[in-house]
Protein backbone atom coordinates (compact mmCIF):
# COMPACT_ATOMS: atom_id res chain seq x y z
CA UNK A 1 0.00 0.00 0.00
CA UNK A 2 1.65 3.38 -1.32
CA UNK A 3 1.72 5.94 0.76
CA UNK A 4 2.01 9.78 2.04
CA UNK A 5 0.91 12.42 3.38
CA UNK A 6 -2.07 14.80 2.41
CA UNK A 7 -2.88 18.27 4.06
CA UNK A 8 -6.40 19.31 4.26
CA UNK A 9 -7.22 23.04 4.19
CA UNK A 10 -10.85 22.95 4.10
CA UNK A 11 -14.25 21.41 4.11
CA UNK A 12 -17.88 22.65 2.39
CA UNK A 13 -21.49 20.35 2.57
CA UNK A 14 -24.69 21.02 2.57
CA UNK A 15 -25.74 19.87 5.89
CA UNK A 16 -29.88 18.83 6.49
CA UNK A 17 -31.14 19.02 9.93
CA UNK A 18 -33.93 15.77 10.36
CA UNK A 19 -35.81 14.80 13.07
CA UNK A 20 -35.91 11.38 15.32
CA UNK A 21 -38.32 11.06 12.27
CA UNK A 22 -36.91 11.81 9.29
CA UNK A 23 -38.51 14.82 8.57
CA UNK A 24 -36.72 18.18 8.18
CA UNK A 25 -37.17 21.01 10.90
CA UNK A 26 -34.95 23.40 9.71
CA UNK A 27 -34.31 25.10 6.41
CA UNK A 28 -30.96 23.55 5.32
CA UNK A 29 -28.00 24.96 5.15
CA UNK A 30 -25.85 24.72 1.69
CA UNK A 31 -22.14 25.40 1.38
CA UNK A 32 -21.27 25.21 5.26
CA UNK A 33 -17.42 25.75 5.07
CA UNK A 34 -15.25 24.91 7.86
CA UNK A 35 -11.44 25.45 7.89
CA UNK A 36 -9.12 22.56 8.17
CA UNK A 37 -5.75 21.70 8.98
CA UNK A 38 -5.18 18.22 9.11
CA UNK A 39 -2.71 16.17 7.74
CA UNK A 40 -3.52 12.43 6.60
CA UNK A 41 -0.71 9.99 6.15
CA UNK A 42 0.45 6.48 5.42
CA UNK A 43 -2.82 5.59 3.24
CA UNK A 44 -3.55 5.52 -0.57
CA UNK A 45 -4.60 9.00 -1.90
CA UNK A 46 -8.29 7.58 -2.22
CA UNK A 47 -8.08 6.38 1.95
CA UNK A 48 -6.77 10.07 3.17
CA UNK A 49 -9.63 11.41 0.87
CA UNK A 50 -12.35 9.48 2.99
CA UNK A 51 -10.46 9.90 6.03
CA UNK A 52 -10.12 13.53 5.44
CA UNK A 53 -14.16 13.79 4.40
CA UNK A 54 -14.98 11.55 7.41
CA UNK A 55 -13.09 14.40 9.81
CA UNK A 56 -14.89 17.44 7.49
CA UNK A 57 -18.20 15.89 8.37
CA UNK A 58 -17.62 16.23 12.21
CA UNK A 59 -16.57 19.43 11.59
CA UNK A 60 -19.47 20.89 9.83
CA UNK A 61 -21.84 18.98 12.42
CA UNK A 62 -20.09 21.04 15.16
CA UNK A 63 -20.36 24.31 13.26
CA UNK A 64 -23.72 23.91 13.22
CA UNK A 65 -24.85 22.62 16.64
CA UNK A 66 -25.32 26.27 17.81
CA UNK A 67 -28.36 26.84 15.00
CA UNK A 68 -29.84 23.26 16.31
CA UNK A 69 -29.74 23.85 19.97
CA UNK A 70 -33.54 23.62 21.23
CA UNK A 71 -34.62 21.32 18.53
CA UNK A 72 -34.60 17.34 18.41
CA UNK A 73 -32.34 17.10 15.49
CA UNK A 74 -29.77 15.55 13.67
CA UNK A 75 -27.43 17.46 11.40
CA UNK A 76 -26.86 15.44 8.54
CA UNK A 77 -24.21 16.51 6.06
CA UNK A 78 -23.89 15.45 2.46
CA UNK A 79 -22.16 16.46 -0.64
CA UNK A 80 -18.50 17.37 1.64
CA UNK A 81 -15.77 18.54 -0.95
CA UNK A 82 -12.34 19.18 0.87
CA UNK A 83 -9.09 21.51 -0.40
CA UNK A 84 -5.86 19.71 -0.18
CA UNK A 85 -2.70 19.26 -0.69
CA UNK A 86 0.02 16.41 -1.35
CA UNK A 87 2.40 17.33 1.19
CA UNK A 88 4.86 14.20 0.87
CA UNK A 89 4.60 10.92 -1.06
CA UNK A 90 2.45 9.42 -3.40
CA UNK A 91 4.36 7.83 -5.95
CA UNK A 92 3.01 6.70 -8.70
CA UNK A 93 -0.50 6.83 -7.83
CA UNK A 94 -2.86 9.66 -9.37
CA UNK A 95 -4.91 11.79 -7.39
CA UNK A 96 -8.92 11.78 -7.85
CA UNK A 97 -9.71 14.43 -10.42
CA UNK A 98 -11.78 16.75 -8.02
CA UNK A 99 -10.37 17.85 -4.54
Amino acid sequence: MAGGVIHVNSGKGDVFFLSPEGKEVLTPSKNVSVKLNEDFAGMTISEALMEAKKFAVGALQQRVAEKTRGFKCQPVVRNVDVKYTIKYGFQGQKPPRSH
